[in-house]
């Protein structure tokens, strides 16, 4: 940056000035700087969380074994009473409600993340991914939609045939998911205005797509070696890489920003989703899914990994977008 400073001392004392002026509200402006690994109860460290959200003033996480886990800051976290014993691997919080998407058309509901409402499946298949919009709960996965306006009453209907649902979100009035062919793994994107007609759109890109957000106007998917797509509409899509990127699982938007996690604690940011950057994480666990709340960002992954971004700095909660992905579970 240029100045015009007289010396290199002058420079000096003015920068230290500077720095015993800043307030701790100053870092708040970047919650991406630094990252810290939280610890999960002991009974779930051995257990893969598969997805995290925020709502009602408290992170949700939720995985296999039908593990759920609560926190008010996102630093201590404990484990819900199990209601399950399914892998759960999808959780949203949407019109005052947690719904999680599990195992066996497996369907959890909460007001407050801590005591949950088990809804069994009576079909054999999977639900990976789940989101709110048009008004209605939607989850998706190997075979068919669960959908709810109320929480209380999930029925079931056919999904498009020979898809799976690896990630949804909805945005615009409109639905978009992301998918991949059952038999050829072929992937793609689908839309739909009701979530009953759905048409598939081109990626413009080969990668297998897993995480879906909507945020600041436009959709983001990400995917296989640092693949990532952007839509202002669902219908257009415009490809992007993130350059060395590895597999991206989950993607949420908060605080005006876009965050992807992937493999190996792969963490990175981006202000519009096409120009991304990475920042440094702290683990070399697998991440899968990411949400925003109370000026900071969650990551929960392999092996009961979690991380938390930058430093709590009030107990005023901050309005959350979590429409995350979901996707289809990597071992």
């Amino acid at each position: 940056m240029k100045t015009n400073l007289n010396s290199p001392l002058a420079a000096l004392a003015i920068c230290l000035i500077g720095l015993t002026n800043i307030t701790p509200q100053a870092f708040a402006a970047d919650p991406l700087a630094t990252w810290q690994v939280r610890t999960p109860a002991k009974s779930v460290n051995s257990q893969y969380l598969q997805g995290v959200t925020y709502g009602n003033g408290r992170f949700v996480s939720v995985g296999y074994l039908g593990t759920v886990l609560y926190s008010s800051d996102g630093a201590k976290w404990k484990a819900a009473p199990k209601v399950s014993s399914k892998d759960l691997y999808s959780v949203i919080y949407r019109n005052g409600l947690f719904v999680v998407a599990g195992q066996d058309r497996t369907v959890l509901t909460s007001v407050d993340g801590i005591s949950w409402l088990v809804y069994p499946g009576s079909i054999v298949g999977t639900l990976y991914c789940a989101t709110y919009g048009d008004g209605k709960f939607l989850l998706g996965g190997t075979s068919q939609f669960v959908e709810s306006e109320d929480g209380l009453a999930w029925p079931a209907r056919p999904q498009p045939e020979n898809q799976v649902f690896d990630g949804l979100a909805a945005g615009k009035g409109t639905f978009v998911a992301t998918t991949h062919d059952g038999d050829s793994n072929k992937p793609s994107i689908l839309t739909s205005p009701d979530g009953f007609i759905w048409t598939p759109r081109n990626a413009g890109l080969g990668d297998y797509l897993l995480g879906i957000t909507y945020g600041n106007g436009r959709f983001v998917a990400v995917g296989d070696s640092g693949a990532v797509t952007t839509s202002g509409d669902g219908v257009t899509w415009t490809p992007h890489r993130i350059k060395g990127g590895d597999t991206l699982f989950g993607v949420c938007y908060g605080n005006k920003t876009f965050v992807t996690v992937g493999w190996a604690g792969e963490i990175q940011s981006s202000k519009d989703g096409k120009k991304w950057a990475k920042r440094p994480g702290k683990t070399q666990e697998a991440l899968y899914s990411v949400c925003y709340g109370r000026n900071t960002f969650v990551a929960v992954g392999r092996n009961g990994t979690i991380v938390q971004s930058g430093k709590l700095l009030s107990k005023q909660a901050t309005k959350a977008n979590t429409v995350n992905s979901g996707r289809h579970p990597v071992e």
